[in-house]
């Protein structure tokens, strides 16, 4: 999300945070397998391991096509911005042990300041802390104990330790609230929360009801019908449902019925509601007609668990990250929305997407260096930028693309030469 220095283009694609200049878009091109989802897959396993505390049961990541088969060890490193303080965290492990795990305030290219590092050597678990923090009696107790028993091998030091209180390490929640806000759509991905928002939150409401209503896919209105949860469910509530609501943490929940129909289940109050969104079509006598979600095209699904995003995008210093952003959609429709998005001056946060929609390739709605494009090579994956083949802005990019000048496109056989029966 770097600027190249040589493009003066879009001025106001970049944003000044700790004196360091960020793009606010980056859009992903590659041949199928050449490893766009891989990056968005990675991003979503470092959130599990932050957020859930733990590596995932399936965590065979590991490149295997290298010239030793047996070398299993993964290691993903992130550098990000939060609270305006930028951070590098990295993690490395093999067959579910965390072999290394450590957490810099970046120099941004100059001295990076050490914060902690968690080892493993011969079984047993290794932390050490920067001066500043060693010298802390309370870290010095919990080292020990983390130490002797309580870190697990599966387990990241980070985690556990950001969800202490009363110990001095505010840079670990810092760490884990960013992670809390990073957003990641794959392609099977279902809106969720859209109901509670279009109930509490007026302004969304406005905002998804204009989006939906200028793309003219039928839809004139969008509205939240509420019930009580026993009046939705009877006095027998599904198990998973009623084990839910005796929870304490538990104050809403995405929850499908038995039609397939998606549903927030919020606690108001003492009591729980089912929050179901309804979105009204007009008939031929201009009536209005509500439909269930589930009733809706995998497009008009697709463009409703995008706006939530969007609108986090532009008005928080959020990272979005979408796979096959396109997927369901019509190119117009997806073109219009981020070059809404592309010339919005005020936007607060960061796009990134993949994608194999060629319409999307545009000067006018991108700098040369918001443009990637993935190439495989030997089973891994190269990443490299528009900007290194020093186009003018006025060229076509699209038509260069489709003709392979920029490579990234898939290499097609000779089907003449199938031998099809």
């Amino acid at each position: 999300m770097l600027p190249s220095k040589s493009s003066k283009r879009m001025t106001s694609h970049k944003y000044n945070i700790c004196g360091l200049s960020i793009l606010k878009m980056a859009a992903i091109y590659g041949a199928n397998g050449a490893g766009k989802s891989n990056l968005v897959k990675s991003l979503l396993v470092l959130k599990e391991i932050l957020l859930k505390g733990k590596l995932p049961a399936n965590n065979n990541l590991g490149y295997r096509l290298g010239l030793n088969r047996n070398e299993v060890i993964q290691q993903l490193a992130i550098e990000f911005i939060e609270d305006d303080i930028p951070y590098i965290y990295s993690l490395e492990f093999k067959d579910g042990v965390i072999l290394s795990e450590d957490l810099y305030r970046s120099g941004l290219g100059k001295i990076d300041k050490f914060i902690f590092e968690r080892k493993e050597i011969n079984g047993e678990t290794q932390l050490t802390f920067s001066e500043e923090l060693e010298k802390d009696a309370k870290i010095e107790a919990l080292k020990g104990v983390l130490e002797e028993s309580l870190l697990e091998q599966n387990k990241s030091a980070l985690s556990f330790m950001a969800g202490l209180k009363k110990v001095p390490l505010d840079d670990l929640t810092k760490v884990i609230a960013w992670f809390n806000r990073l957003i990641l759509i794959s392609p099977s991905s279902k809106p969720k929360s859209l109901a509670h928002n279009v109930d509490v939150d007026a302004g969304f409401k406005s905002y998804a009801e204009g989006i939906m209503c200028s793309f003219h896919v039928g839809i004139i209105q969008l509205r939240t019908e509420k019930k009580l949860i026993h009046d939705y469910f009877g006095s027998e509530l599904p198990k998973n449902i009623s084990e839910a609501t005796k929870r304490k943490d538990v104050k809403m929940i995405n929850i499908t019925n038995s039609s397939g129909v998606e549903l927030d289940m919020v606690k108001e109050g003492d009591d729980f509601m089912v929050k179901e969104l309804l979105l009204s079509h007009e008939n031929v006598k201009n009536e209005p007609v509500d439909f269930s979600l589930n009733e809706e095209s995998d497009g008009t699904r697709r463009m409703l668990e995008l706006i939530p995003a969007f609108k986090d995008a532009v008005d928080h210093k959020a990272v979005v990250v979408v796979d096959e952003i396109e997927r369901s959609m019509h190119p117009l429709l997806i073109k219009e929305l981020i070059k809404k998005f592309s010339e919005d001056d005020d936007t607060s946060g960061q796009l990134i997407f993949t994608t194999h929609e060629s319409q999307l390739l545009d000067q006018k709605i991108f700098r040369a260096d918001e443009i990637w494009f993935a190439e495989k090579n030997q089973g891994s994956t190269k990443l490299y930028s528009l900007s290194k083949f020093k186009e003018h802005s006025s060229i076509d990019i699209r038509k260069g693309y489709l003709n392979g000048r920029y490579g990234s496109i898939p290499f097609l056989g000779n089907l003449k030469d199938l031998n099809w029966h």
